[in-house]
């Protein structure tokens, strides 16, 4: 399985029924219960403490692998895990990976004579091939993921309309105001550049607001990401981009004040 082994040894054949007890750990089970230290001679026990099983020594730390409880309640999870050799606790069912070249699916029908061979009363089920299991895997995060990005453009549309007809209607209203400025005297450029700046004024306050609250409810979306930070700079800055080339579209086709 590639599985990395980061300390200690793996099983062999020192590990057999009528041998010491022990169990190889992954990183999170070391980090969490054995933090600055080595977890290597350790003893633990995954029943309670007064059951008669043995308690297991540590004799290897592996890496971290990605299970099907990767995603709990929307984010991204590692849960301790501990394996023992198969001599020394065996189970009523196993998964059993076998590693192929060619056609996968092909490999299926000899597999099952293969063992049905050797024990005929071995049950193969649910057999599947890796890319399979890893698709069912990813299913909710990527039925999420496909949600939020038909979602996220919709939200940066209704913003841009929104924005597009308030600046419009701001423009529209001071319709008379704009006269009496220009019939006192005040030119074209001077009437255009003091819109222009109140917009401004008013959209940069709302970004500067958004902003602020993106990076306050950060921790709330951050469940929902996987390697993406929620406060990423480029693409905040490429919304607050798109939402000031909206504002000042607004102003220069509504204010029809062009110098």
């Amino acid at each position: 399985m590639e599985i990395p082994l980061l300390r200690g040894r793996e099983f062999d054949t020192r590990d057999r029924g009528n041998t010491e007890p022990v169990a190889i750990i992954n990183q999170a089970l070391a980090d969490q219960y054995f933090p600055n230290q080595d977890s290597i001679g350790h003893q633990i026990k995954t029943e309670p403490p007064d059951d008669p099983k043995p308690w297991l020594t540590i004799v290897g730390v592996v890496g971290n692998v990605k299970t099907t409880t990767v995603f709990q309640e929307m984010g991204y999870v590692v849960e301790p895990t501990v394996y023992r050799p198969f001599a020394q606790q065996s189970s009523a069912s196993m998964s059993l990976f076998v590693p192929t070249n060619g056609d996968r699916n092909a490999l299926m029908n000899p597999l099952r004579e293969k063992l049905w061979g050797l024990d005929n009363e071995v049950t193969l089920a649910n057999m599947k091939t890796m890319d399979e299991r890893l698709s069912e895997l990813q299913s909710q995060p990527r039925f999420r993921t496909i949600l939020l990005s038909a979602f996220a453009p919709l939200a940066l549309m209704l913003t841009a309309l929104g924005i597009y007809g308030v600046l419009t209607q701001s423009v529209a209203f001071r319709t008379r105001e704009i006269g009496v400025r220009m019939a006192l005297g005040a030119t074209r450029e001077s009437v255009f550049q003091m819109i222009l700046v109140d917009a401004l004024r008013t959209v940069l306050m709302g970004l500067g607001l958004g902003l602020a609250a993106t990076v306050f409810l950060a921790r709330t979306v951050a469940g929902l990401l996987y390697n993406v930070s929620p406060a990423n700079p480029p693409t905040l800055a490429g919304i607050s981009a798109i939402v000031l080339c909206v504002a000042m579209l607004a102003i220069f086709q509504y204010a029809e004040l062009r110098p």
